[in-house]
């Protein structure tokens, strides 16, 4: 599988976070939010959620009552999420 980058893996621990709180779940607005970045970034964070769509790693969960689009991370993006985390251990270790 295509590893992550930096602001792929920043998204998908925004959304397992959400997962793991059981908040209520993001749209691309809120996601760019939880990854530090300016709250009119939603266009920032839409690029890498249609990315990490079509690799099967998050999916759309349905609309907000803004009519904005929510998103949710598959157990795919989880398995995703905890190689990235696995592999940085391993580097950090062997340093």
């Amino acid at each position: 599988m295509k590893t992550l980058t930096d602001k792929q893996r920043r998204v998908l621990s925004v959304l397992a976070r959400v997962d793991e709180r059981k908040d209520c779940l993001p749209d691309a607005r809120e996601v760019a939010q939880g990854c530090g970045e300016h709250s009119r970034a939603s266009d920032w964070a839409r690029a890498s959620l249609q990315d990490l769509r079509k690799r099967g790693l998050v999916e759309l969960a349905g609309h907000a009552m803004s009519g904005a689009r929510t998103w949710r991370i598959t157990s795919a993006g989880r398995e995703a999420l905890g190689a990235h985390k696995s592999r940085v251990r391993t580097l950090t270790a062997s340093s």
